[in-house]
């Protein structure tokens, strides 16, 4: 069918890729599976293809959908891989996923104008997989991989928090791949997390060019001319300790002819490093300005930023606010591994920045205070930190199967800040393993808004009004026996507000209730002499998927050996049939639409971890076009 998308994760006979003399094995799939072209041979360290995309090609299972060619590759750990896709007919685009199918990168125009380009530094020797596919367009490209060799670092060490090195760029010089591709010299110094430090690259021979990569090899920082005139000047606020690296380097070719001497100034700035917020009672604030010379946030939207510290507790609700009246305010928040947790632009009011966070881990955070667009002159702003009032869980227990709990809301009630921030009330209650859990919230007095997460706090569903006008309905596929969080609010906390001036104690009733689903509960299958074969039938009633692609859905469970592989085949009479595995933590690890004979779904697994597995029987199509199908699983 026109639009079918087809992707298996992990495919059957195989294909070899070369990659530096080292044979690369890939499964081969039936006539709608993956297009795996082998024969790639590396020659002078180069693995390259000509290639074309055409309409009849299967559709990337990820973003942005369009037609792919799937590319088995085997890499080495601690090396770094350059992945190039260039075409002159298409706008290029890349992605990158592990042997279990994690997508690790993606890239659209990295390789400069419409191509695309990854820089993988491999950790974990094995293999991976090159999806080349493209944001636009059809036509032909190029697909290279090589490995690129950085020049061998110089240590540099700090002595009294400075460093100094006197150095000249030749034409002997290897290029740096990463920055404007000209000869470069490349140092590493040992930083130390959270402290300031200002690298100057001083040249009167040619146009200084600098950027820095972290202990992983991310970039972090890069400049040109703010050194003035033509040197380069990086004011880094360092995120982990270890080795960086320093690439010194030009934007322009060096001349053979000539001298290219360089010197580069590395000193630690007090200035530059974090202050810390003291939370006090409730509240936690700094006036500080912004100045045009104060580094950039490049993992924000790129403006001047200051750094700030904050402890947080775990279990406690945060509002943070960044205010200034001189421009756009942004913040981003980092937990303590330096992951970034939520970021902002201008939910204060205005151009305020504003976030409430729920704190998961006890820790030291950073807030990175920032202008969206830069400034022009020194500008003040202020930043806050506020504890808020948490809800607190209010264990249920199921009786006979079920249960029911009669409630009220009122504005005065803590706000649901893993949410949407209206006020909430939260239950926990223990779930079994291998149930559809029907939760229902159902209120006469306002808008209904369910939410249920595990005992970290991850959210595993939610729903507005699936219960029907204002009602809220959540159908919960059960895969661990486990305490959950339910949490009841509403979407427009602003209608409590509204309601609550004509009466500020008003409360507002609502009732809960859950109960298992028996006419839709997951069924167990048990293989015999290899194969599973059951009969079944699609209703509109039935479990909804809503993973992909959103139609009722019948829900399998099964046992897989590791070493195994197994064909899946789901064909129906009078609709498009779909199937899905996954994984018992909700990882897919296969999905098909049309692999099969006609509009049949068909897909084969290579099971790599013995357990629990759960299949999807569902529809691509028309989700009110449903009927009979046949399910056959067959151990190859």
């Amino acid at each position: 069918m026109p639009g079918a998308r087809c992707f298996v994760r992990l495919l059957g006979a195989a294909a070899i890729l070369l990659l530096g003399g080292v044979p690369v094995v890939a499964d081969k799939e039936g006539p709608k599976g993956p297009a795996i072209k082998p024969g790639l041979a590396f020659k002078d360290g180069k693995a390259q293809v000509e290639d074309k995309l055409t309409g009849d090609l299967p559709r990337d299972k990820g973003k942005p959908g369009n037609v792919c060619k799937v590319y088995p590759v085997r890499m080495e750990a601690g090396r770094t891989y350059i992945i190039d896709q260039v075409s002159k007919e298409f706008d290029s685009y890349l992605r990158l996923e592990d042997s279990t199918g994690k997508e690790l990168h993606r890239d659209d125009d990295g390789g400069g104008a419409l191509n695309a380009r990854i820089v993988f530094a491999c950790k974990t020797g094995g293999n991976y997989n090159i999806i080349a596919t493209a944001l636009s367009g059809m036509g032909r490209y190029t697909l290279s991989v090589r490995e690129y060799v950085m020049p061998k670092p110089i240590l540099v060490t700090l002595k009294d928090g400075k460093a100094r090195v006197q150095g000249k760029l030749t034409k002997a010089d290897s290029k740096d791949r990463f920055g404007q591709g000209s000869e470069c010299k490349v140092y590493t110094i040992r930083l130390e997390a959270r402290r300031g430090y200002q690298i100057d690259l001083a040249s009167k021979d040619f146009d200084a060019f600098l950027r820095i990569e972290d202990p992983t090899g991310k970039e972090v920082a890069r400049d040109d001319d703010s050194g003035g005139g033509t040197n380069a000047r990086v004011k880094l606020l360092s995120q982990k300790t270890g080795l960086y690296h320093v690439i010194a380097t030009t934007g322009r070719t060096i001349n053979a002819n000539k001298e290219s001497a360089f010197s580069l100034m590395i000193e630690e700035k007090e200035a530059l490093k974090p202050a810390e917020v003291v939370i006090k009672g409730r509240m936690g604030r700094i006036d500080a300005t912004l100045a045009v010379e104060d580094p950039r946030d490049l993992a924000g939207p790129g403006g001047q930023c200051k750094i700030f510290t904050v402890k947080l507790e775990a279990g406690r609700a945060y509002c943070f606010d960044h205010m200034s009246g001189d421009y756009d305010a942004y913040l981003r928040i980092e937990d303590p591994a330096g992951k970034e947790v939520a970021r902002d632009d201008d939910s204060g009011g205005g151009r305020n920045a504003r976030i409430r966070y729920m704190c998961r881990q006890t820790g030291s955070y950073t807030m990175i205070a920032s202008s969206l667009g830069g400034i022009a002159k020194k500008c003040s702003f202020t930043l806050a930190v506020e504890k808020l009032a948490v809800a607190k869980p209010i264990p249920i227990a199921l009786k006979d199967g079920k249960i029911q709990v009669d409630g009220t809301l009122a504005k005065e009630d803590p706000g649901d800040y893993g949410g949407r921030g209206g006020p909430c009330r939260t239950y926990t209650v223990r779930l079994e393993a291998g149930q559809i859990y029907r939760i229902d919230m159902m209120s006469k007095s306002f808008d209904s808004y369910l939410r249920i997460e595990d005992s970290t706090g991850k959210k595993l569903g939610e729903d507005d009004d699936g219960g029907g006008a204002n009602n809220a309905r959540l159908r919960f596929l059960c895969r661990q026996t486990a305490t959950y969080h339910v949490i009841t609010t509403t979407p427009q906390a602003n209608t409590f507000e509204r309601k609550g001036k004509t009466d500020p104690n008003q409360a507002f009733m609502f009732a809960l209730h859950i109960e298992p689903e028996k006419a839709t509960a997951p069924i167990v299958l048990a293989f015999k002499d290899g194969k599973i074969k059951v009969e079944g039938k699609l209703a509109p009633d039935g479990f909804h998927d809503r993973t992909r692609p959103g139609g009722p859905s019948r829900v399998y469970i099964l046992q897989l050996q590791a070493g195994k592989s197994y064909r899946l085949d789901l064909m129906g009479q009078r609709f498009d049939p779909y199937v899905r595995l996954e994984s018992v933590n909700g990882q897919i690890v296969a999905e098909d639409d049309d692999g099969g004979e006609g509009l049949n779904a068909r897909t084969v697994f290579r099971c790599t971890e013995a357990g629990t597995y759960y299949l999807f029987a569902t529809t691509y199509a028309n989700p009110l076009k449903l009927g009979s199908y046949t399910l056959t699983v067959q151990q190859e």
